[in-house]
């Protein structure tokens, strides 16, 4: 039997939004980490419509475990810190894209796309009185559980996804199983999309 080796491996790409001063760029390159810990290849590309704060920011990583050249622009899933992002990128949602959005907004975010989880990233960066711009960690941890990883493998590799940005290592752990324990409670259905390149969790250089 002749085995296709030319077949590339599908890219998948995930979308953060939000306004100016809500940590898109830190959140974007913390989900960029996070593939590449899952032994995937990313590539992240940032856009500044607006510096001034309150103005809508956007990150993309796109990741596969074939190296990836070029930002994809079709989303397989969206974490949005606000409803303006969701409005502004909903046109470049899959038909089956997950949106992940802070609680306040799910509603609205609902008229976007059908598959849509809140979580209330604000509400618990204010309990563990985390910097605003830190909130997107908890979207994150969302994603983890979206994912399907289980809580343990999330510990597991948390420390190698988070820096010194926006609040630390530690408080920005502390915010994304935050979030993976909002998203468990929800019972929001599980995607294994982050789950072709190893049965395990990838840590280490």
């Amino acid at each position: 039997m002749n085995i296709d080796t030319t077949k590339s491996a599908p890219v998948m790409t995930i979308g953060v939004g939000g306004a100016a001063g809500d940590g898109v760029r830190e959140a974007a390159v913390h989900v960029a980490e996070f593939a590449k810990r899952l032994g995937h290849h990313a590539f992240l590309a940032f856009y500044y419509p607006s510096l001034i704060r309150g103005g809508h920011n956007f990150g993309r990583v796109s990741y596969s475990t074939d190296q990836v050249y070029a930002d994809h622009q079709d989303l397989d899933v969206l974490i949005s810190v606000n409803a303006d992002s969701v409005k502004i990128r909903a046109g470049e949602c899959k038909a089956d894209a997950t949106i992940i959005v802070e609680s306040a907004y799910l509603e609205e975010a609902k008229k976007y796309a059908p598959s849509v989880l809140g979580v209330p990233m604000n509400e618990v960066a204010k309990e563990l009185n985390a910097p605003h711009a830190a909130a997107p960690s908890v979207g994150i941890g969302a994603y983890a559980y979206v994912t399907g990883l289980t809580k343990e493998e999330l510990v597991q590799v948390l420390p190698e996804v988070f820096s010194d940005l926006v609040g630390g290592r530690e408080l920005n752990i502390a915010l994304a199983l935050r979030g993976f324990d909002a998203a468990a409670a929800s019972g929001f259905p599980v995607r294994s999309t982050l789950r072709t390149a190893t049965d395990g969790v990838a840590v280490g250089n």
